[in-house]
């Protein structure tokens, strides 16, 4: 029983009750049930037939009536269940059927009126009425192990289907007004959000153009789709499948990208999607070029301490690779050790992927030890190199990297920007995309069955441009006409951090560019709110970069005619000197804004120095900083 009543049932093991006298009935069978729902409403549950009271009236209702005289004498006391929902209105469902068919018969009490609600032909659903009328059915599907899936039927004809967890078998048990609470490995009992109005449908490779996804057929997820008039952008997850939330009686026109490679679509574009079915479109692609998607990220830097990571390599294209090979450079800082790197070092690993299947992706574990107190607050850069091999010569590549400052305290909800930016303005030059990671843990003592991430983007940053890069589990990803983003990550089942400490934890990574023309010394800040199922809000830390042109390099002295370069040779080879006076030091950076060391010495020895270009920022013996230049050191 749920809801804000309590309802008995009083199962009967013999015929005692049966001289009650409603008058004369039809032949009902065996009583097998009573029903209390309150002091003047009861059901009483027959083999053959259902008897309401309500404040002394009587109302008989024989099953062969609804079943259409197919099923008769199956009913039993273990076939009947009943419930007051938390809206008030009572449900009692009953099972039946044989080995030719079965079905359930649902009827609805509300104020002493009983209603026939509908019949359904699999057993274990829930029926969900709603005041206005509405209905919601719940029923879940157990294909094999690790494919279960819960399916919620609106008023018969807007279906959605939800993918539960792996290694989770359940059956729905209960509904309310905001969850289904699912019965799965005794005796625990887990929730879900129920249905909403939601748009849904899948992308998929129709490679034999039939408009049909049939078996092999995968799903797209490679493109945005573009939502008119509502202006709303919407990625799919990793199946093709997309859903975002709807207003009744409202259009939406799907358009497809302007730079897809799409050479075939399923359906006329623009193509208004349809809100009672699942929206299925396939595509087919030109001149498809082999690529592969790394979903790659960092864990919290927290110091002294080693944890695991974990990059994740899809190919999302219709052709096979002979081989990937990939090259991760950790930080000079750090230390990454795998056992299935093909080559190790203490900062590369090297990992190879053969015969890489089209719509495939692998898994590859490598540890991170981060850095002692020493070094907190340093920005750490990691990069990742792929190749893609055909009759042995590579014929695509890409390039990946991520930073992160080193912590000694950190919150495990946070969000982080590469690149960074130089200095404590985190100057960023123009154009610069910014690469976004939001890390979230359940750090509560339950499961979360739900979590939504809220970001509302700066008005200085380009929503078209949006592109999420990756995740640890399927999300949706909404961003609507004024720039607010919603990842959702439905039935995640994120359990909490005292139970297991590395599955309650997740992130979602994307990629976004500024705007066009913004002015000098613009500042792009950005935040994120995480939702775990209905709680409020953990709003994560800010990070900002600020916008110019080229970085500073003007020197503090007040007199243009003053001015002088401080720092000499420039270019420099084996020897840098400062002009400076006593107490003079420098901190030096390279040119992706890396604290490379600080030097209280007037002259340098950068023999072992790699070539490329340096950033000195110069302090005087107050610790005023008095010029920032530029030097390249070349051998």
């Amino acid at each position: 029983m749920i809801g804000t009543q309590n309802s008995y049932r009083y199962m009967l093991h013999s015929d005692s009750l049966e001289t009650y006298d409603f008058g004369p009935t039809p032949d009902l069978g065996t009583l097998s049930s009573i029903d209390e729902f309150n002091k003047d409403f009861f059901a009483y549950s027959y083999t053959r037939g259902l008897v309401v009271t309500y404040k002394g009236e009587v109302s008989i209702h024989k099953f062969a009536d609804y079943a259409g005289g197919y099923i008769l004498d199956y009913y039993n006391e273990y076939d009947y269940w009943s419930k007051t929902l938390d809206n008030g209105i009572s449900m009692l469902t009953v099972s039946g059927g044989d080995e030719n068919r079965s079905e359930e018969l649902h009827f609805s009490f509300y104020n002493g009126e009983v209603k026939f609600e509908g019949k359904t032909s699999i057993n274990n659903s829930f029926l969900y009425k709603q005041h206005n009328g509405d209905k919601f059915y719940y029923y879940t599907t157990y294909v094999k192990p690790g494919e279960s899936y819960v399916t919620m039927v609106k008023n018969e004809q807007d279906t959605t289907k939800v993918r539960l967890p792996e290694e989770f078998k359940a059956s729905v048990v209960l509904a309310d007004s905001g969850y289904l609470y699912l019965a799965a490995d005794y005796p625990y009992i887990w929730r879900m959000n129920r249905n909403q109005y939601f748009m849904k449908g899948i992308l998929f490779y129709d490679t034999n153009r039939n408009g049909i996804k049939d078996p092999g057929e995968e799903g797209i997820n490679k493109y945005a789709m573009e939502i008119k008039p509502a202006g709303i952008k919407v990625f799919a997850d990793r199946n093709g499948f997309f859903s975002f939330a709807a207003e009744p009686g409202e259009q939406y026109i799907l358009e497809i990208p302007a730079d897809s490679l799409f050479d075939y679509v399923s359906k006329e574009f623009p193509y208004t999607l349809s809100g009672s079915e699942i929206n299925m479109i396939g595509f087919t692609v030109r001149n498809f070029k082999p690529e592969v998607k790394t979903n790659f990220y960092l864990p919290w830097p927290r110091c002294s301490t080693t944890e695991v990571a974990r990059l994740k390599v899809e190919n999302p294209g219709i052709l096979s690779i002979e081989k990937v090979r990939l090259t991760l450079v950790g930080d000079p800082l750090a230390e990454i050790t795998s056992t299935e790197a093909v080559e190790a070092k203490t900062d590369t690993l090297i990992f190879e992927i053969e015969d890489f299947e089209s719509f495939n992706d692998k898994t590859l574990s490598y540890d991170i030890t981060f850095p002692d107190f020493n070094s907190v607050n340093a920005i750490l850069t990691f990069k990742l190199f792929a190749e893609i091999f055909s009759s042995g010569s590579v014929v695509n590549t890409s390039i990946d990297s991520l930073s992160t400052m080193v912590r000694c305290a950190v919150d495990p909800n946070d969000k982080a920007v590469t690149p960074i930016g130089l200095w404590d303005d985190h100057f960023t030059l123009f154009n610069t995309t910014l690469d976004y990671l939001i890390r979230f843990e359940n750090t509560g003592n339950d499961t979360a069955y739900t979590v939504a991430i809220h970001d509302t983007l700066d008005v200085n940053l380009d929503a078209s441009t949006l592109e999420v890069k990756g995740s640890s589990h399927d999300v949706i990803t909404e961003v609507d006409k004024e720039g607010k983003v919603i990842f959702h990550f439905e039935n995640i089942m994120l359990p909490d951090s005292t139970t297991n400490k590395e599955k309650a934890q997740g992130f979602v990574r994307f990629t976004i560019k500024p705007k066009k023309n913004i002015s000098e010394m613009t500042v792009v800040r950005n935040k994120a709110g995480i939702v775990f199922d209905k709680n409020p809000p953990v709003i994560t830390n800010e990070v900002f970069n600020t916008f110019v042109s080229q970085y500073p390099v003007v020197s503090s002295v007040e007199s243009p005619k003053e001015r002088m370069q401080l720092i000499y040779p420039n270019p420099a080879s084996t020897l840098i000197n400062i002009k400076g006076a006593e107490g003079t030091y420098v901190d030096i950076y390279d040119f992706t804004g890396k604290h490379v060391s600080q030097s209280k010495e007037l002259t340098i020895n950068t023999s072992d120095w790699k070539n490329g270009l340096y950033i000195f920022r110069i302090f005087d013996s107050n610790g005023k900083a008095i010029s920032i230049e530029k030097v390249l050191v070349v051998k």
